[in-house]
């Protein structure tokens, strides 16, 4: 007697017809994956540098902002160390999921791998470029008590006096390349004073102990606007609003100096890119801010960047650094 099936063939097509039309859906979702719901929890920035500096202070208003448009918390944990290559590694080691991300900069990710061409991770190839969040730019300033207004007397000066005049700044960074190629721009003889950060030089440079440093526009503005430096010359393509006679290092004629420092995000290489690109509308979200722009305005550092292409800009540094290190023959320390 032939046995009935009929009930399981009625089954049959109507589950592979089901299963046909649910894989295509899940297929999508698993393509998404974690990317779908980002994020799902708090998200770390790793600032490679301790807390305080101009780093730190501009990641931290932008952590606190950030958070606001993931509406998820936003926290800076700083790893410091060996001039920022910790921190880097760290977060060029982290998982690729959004999580852990790096505050880069030029001074990270451009100035130090010019430097040290032995890292033990790729500066380039280890992150993913999502978007700049900020800009800065060096002042020239020079101590108060010191006889000159401007670039041309304080060249002036300096030559008047060969060996006597002393610059500080940080060792091995853009304000110890800025002091080098001033010096060979305009043939001046002046001893540079290395610190192991820009805040005990200003200090020194209000105290008479050197009398001339380059620094960024964000720890300088508040001696600046207080008269307690001088400040003579920016660097960069335009003047800043809050020191508008203060001409740019092109006017005075020394074209070449280094210039804008930009700070951004980055992720670990391997990240979604759907992460990716939330993360760059969030950014860019940021940026538009009413209120962002003027906590960013409040530190000295200039938020007008969500048009630039961050790892454009990274990547055209990259050629002028190798120059600007070829040039004042600074070595790694």
């Amino acid at each position: 007697m032939e046995k009935n099936h009929g009930g399981f063939h009625g089954i049959k097509p109507f589950f592979c017809g089901a299963l046909a039309l649910a894989l295509p859906i899940c297929a999508a979702a698993a393509a998404q994956g974690p990317a779908a719901n980002y994020p799902e929890r708090a998200v770390k920035l790793i600032v490679p540098f301790p807390p305080g500096g101009p780093n730190d202070t501009s990641s931290r208003v932008f952590a606190s902002h950030l958070a606001n448009v993931l509406k998820r918390s936003v926290y800076v944990e700083n790893v410091a160390g060996a001039n920022g290559r910790i921190g880097s590694k760290t977060a060029a080691k982290a998982s690729p999921d959004g999580y852990s991300l790096l505050v880069g900069s030029t001074n990270l990710n451009v100035v130090l791998p010019a430097l040290n061409k032995n890292l033990d991770y790729d500066p380039v190839k280890d992150f993913i470029p999502i978007a700049a969040f900020s800009s800065d730019s060096l002042i020239m300033a020079v101590s108060p008590g010191l006889p000159v207004n401007s670039v041309q007397e304080f060249v002036s000066y300096a030559k008047a006096k060969p060996g006597k005049i002393s610059a500080g700044g940080a060792s091995g960074i853009a304000p110890h390349f800025a002091i080098e190629m001033f010096k060979q721009l305009t043939a001046t003889d002046i001893l540079f004073v290395p610190y192991k950060g820009g805040g005990p030089a200003i200090l020194d440079l209000i105290g008479g102990h050197i009398q001339m440093t380059f620094n960024n526009k964000s720890a300088l503005l508040p001696y600046i606007q207080s008269g307690k430096v001088k400040a003579i010359a920016v660097t960069g393509t335009r003047r800043q609003a809050e020191i508008p006679n203060v001409p740019t290092m092109d006017e005075v004629g020394l074209a070449g100096m280094p210039s804008t420092s930009y700070y951004g995000l980055m992720a670990p290489a391997g990240t979604p890119p759907e992460i990716v690109e939330k993360l760059k509308r969030a950014v860019a979200t940021v940026s538009k801010s009413a209120e962002a722009r003027a906590a960013f305005a409040n530190l000295g550092v200039d938020p007008d960047v969500s048009d630039i292409d961050f790892g454009a800009v990274l990547a055209r540094q990259r050629v002028e650094w190798e120059s600007i290190v070829a040039r004042t023959g600074i070595k790694a320390e």
